[in-house]
């Protein structure tokens, strides 16, 4: 019979929950599986505000991870930094749309989210990942 969810019209929307991550932790995690050929976008947002610094900061880069979860093409990043070529602060309870280069999964394909710290870096309390995806 096949896969027909993809043949449902309309975006789908799920939330990737996590506990908090702690200004000097990072994090590395397999959060969407593509059901079918599709794109994405992604928003964060942080249960408490996050300031941005010129030193501590974090950056979340999303990786197609292809069907293993293992490969590292970049999709797009966002980071606390402040200043030139920084992201700036999240606001508690905001959604923050993430830039992707590249927005386009082929079924199986496996979206990563890393957490890489820098310096004392900073914490992230109730990260949550939103991942709207829609048949192409």
């Amino acid at each position: 019979m096949g896969n027909r969810y993809g043949e449902i019209p309309g975006d789908r929307t799920v939330v990737v929950p996590f506990n908090d991550v702690a200004a000097n932790a990072g994090l590395d995690s397999m959060i969407f599986v593509a059901p079918f050929d599709c794109e994405v976008e992604v928003d964060i947002m942080v249960g408490a505000n996050s300031a941005s610094h010129t030193a501590n900061y974090a950056t979340l880069t999303f990786y197609n991870g292809g069907a293993t979860g293992t490969d590292t093409a970049s999709m797009g990043a966002f980071n606390t930094l402040s200043g030139t070529g920084g992201g700036g602060s999240l606001t508690a309870k905001t959604l923050k749309a993430i830039t992707l280069t590249d927005d386009a999964l082929d079924v199986g394909e496996i979206i990563v989210l890393s957490v890489a710290q820098t310096a004392s870096g900073v914490a992230l309390d109730s990260l949550s990942v939103l991942i709207t995806y829609w048949p192409v």
